[in-house]
C-alpha cells in the first residue's frame, strides 16, 4: 500500500482527504495529489456579567461580520450598560470571539426624614451598598422614644429611598397600692405620617 506522509495543515481549514483516491500500489507514471480542506467556522459570542449567552452566531474563518450582527443593549437592575468589552473584528479569526456586556452601577438618593417630614439626613449611594449604618443615626423627638427606621431594605435598592423614623409613645402613670410608682406603658408604634403601625399595654 502507498503511505502518504504527514497531512497537511491550514490555518482555518479542517484537512478531509485528497482529491484522488489512493491506488493500492504505485503504478509506473506520476501521481499528483492536491489536499483538499473543509473552512473552519467559529463562535461570536455576545454575553451578559453572569455569563449567560445574549446573542450566538457562527462565522467561517476569514469571512467578513458586520456590525449589525450587535445585539440591543441589554439591561441589569441598577446598574447602566457601558458598551461591550471589545469591538467586533472586522474578519473572523481562527477561534471563538466572546465579547461581554459592561456597566456602571447606578447611584441613587437616601433620605431619612424626622416626624415632622423634614429631612434629617440625606446621602447617595451605589445600588447595592449595606444600609447597615442606619442603625447608628437617630433621631431625638421629646415624648418618643426611636425604635427604628421603616424600612426593610438592607441594601441600597434601585431606586430612590425616603424613609421615616418607627417611635414609640409612652402614656399613662398608675401608682399601686403600695404607693409606689409603677409606670404603665402603653406604647404606640407610629411613623412620620402619625399612623399606628403596632400599639401594645404593659
Amino acid at each position: 500500500a502507498l503511505i502518504i506522509g504527514p497531512i497537511p495543515l491550514r490555518d482555518g481549514y479542517t484537512f478531509i482527504g485528497w482529491n484522488i483516491d489512493l491506488p493500492s500500489q504505485m503504478p509506473n507514471d506520476d501521481i499528483e495529489l492536491t489536499a483538499e480542506y473543509s473552512i473552519n467556522s467559529y463562535k461570536l459570542q455576545y454575553v451578559d456579567y453572569d455569563g449567560n449567552i445574549i446573542q450566538e452566531s457562527l462565522h467561517e474563518y476569514g469571512s467578513q461580520i458586520s456590525t449589525d450582527v450587535s445585539p440591543s443593549s441589554p439591561e441589569r437592575n441598577g446598574y447602566t450598560f457601558s458598551g461591550w468589552s471589545s469591538e467586533i473584528p472586522n474578519l473572523m479569526p481562527m477561534e471563538n470571539v466572546v465579547i461581554t456586556a459592561e456597566y456602571t452601577v447606578n447611584s441613587y438618593n437616601l433620605q431619612l426624614i424626622d416626624d415632622n417630614g423634614e429631612t434629617f439626613y440625606e446621602t447617595v449611594l451605589n445600588f447595592g451598598e449595606p444600609l447597615s449604618f442606619l442603625s447608628e443615626l437617630e433621631t431625638s423627638i421629646p415624648g418618643y422614644d426611636f425604635q427604628r427606621w421603616d424600612t426593610r431594605d438592607e441594601t441600597m435598592p434601585s431606586r430612590d429611598l425616603t424613609i421615616s423614623p418607627i417611635l414609640v409613645e409612652y402614656k399613662d402613670v398608675i401608682s399601686n397600692p403600695d404607693n409606689e410608682t409603677v409606670y404603665y406603658f402603653a406604647s404606640y408604634v407610629i411613623n412620620s405620617t402619625n399612623k399606628i403601625v403596632t400599639s401594645s399595654r404593659n
